[in-house]
């Protein structure tokens, strides 16, 4: 099965992003040894994963939009149709963050600040930025895949600023960060960068 992503809830439980040829979500409950489908009728082509700080499941997916679970997979409620979402990331306040591949629409990232309820477009209205995390102080970062840097918005996404000085035009294929917030990137053919400061350590005022 390709997986996608793979996110862990409070209590350990494994969750992954099955995209083929078994589609929908995964999950393990003991570190990985066995896995089972969460639900079989859920059958969508999944991209995504991410866990809010309530315990929901958010599964974004390949032309179906994103989907929410508040029982680890058991049922599903479509939140957001019609949208392939490439990746989903939440901050410690709840709001949610996806980038829409959106065919009749805007293309960008959008953010929910109702758990998946309602989303908004906040930007980025191109293909290009789909790389998204977020870090412990609620600030997130999106990385451009066609060797366009990444950019950080400190106010929910709606200003955003270039910073990613040294990387030297790069294709971000991953975002993350440890316990001192200090980021790190994953590049196509380009080997692993990190920042040299702590993302919530120094502003620009």
């Amino acid at each position: 099965i390709s997986f996608n992503n793979i996110v862990s809830n409070q209590s350990g439980t494994l969750f992954g992003s099955g995209s083929y040829p078994s589609f929908g979500v995964w999950k393990s409950t003991n570190n990985g040894a066995n896995w089972e489908m969460t639900n079989v009728n859920f059958s969508a082509s999944v991209y995504s994963l991410c866990i809010s700080p309530i315990g929901n499941l958010f599964a974004g997916t390949a032309g179906g939009g994103v989907y929410r679970s508040t029982n680890n997979g058991v049922s599903w409620i479509q939140s957001q149709p019609y949208a392939s979402v490439h990746t989903l990331t939440v901050t410690p306040n709840g709001y949610i963050y996806g980038h829409f591949d959106v065919s009749l629409g805007q293309t960008g990232i959008y953010r929910s600040t109702n758990n998946g309820v309602n989303w908004q477009y906040v930007g980025f209205g191109n293909n290009d930025y789909y790389m998204l995390k977020s870090n412990s102080a609620g600030h997130i970062f999106a990385g451009g895949f066609y060797g366009a840097g990444i950019y950080r918005s400190t106010n929910y996404g709606y200003n955003w600023s270039l910073v990613s000085s040294g990387i030297y035009n790069r294709m971000i294929t991953s975002i993350n960060f440890d316990n001192s917030d200090y980021s790190y990137a994953g590049t196509y053919y380009g080997g692993i960068y990190k920042t040299n400061i702590s993302t919530i350590g120094i502003e620009t005022i």
